[in-house]
């Protein structure tokens, strides 16, 4: 009886842990499909030239606004 009584726990156990990671799958996939193209305006950020160097496109694009933040203020 004490066989039955711990085998019936493990499998509500793999039950409960192979739901968890369907779920967490689930919305990982739906998570990772919902994303938005690049503009234009962001595009253009991404072309290098002798003020920009592309090396990592978070670097980038801060090095992009504070060049812009830099032109404006000397305006």
């Amino acid at each position: 009886m004490q066989k039955d009584h711990k085998s019936y726990i493990v499998k509500k156990v793999i039950i409960a842990a192979a739901a968890a990671f369907t779920v967490l799958a689930v919305s990982f996939g739906i998570y990772a499909s919902d994303y938005y193209r690049a503009d234009e305006s962001v595009k253009a950020f991404l072309v290098s030239d002798e003020k920009v160097r592309v090396e990592e496109t978070v670097r980038l694009v801060m090095e992009a606004v504070r060049s812009q933040q830099i032109g404006e203020s000397g305006n």
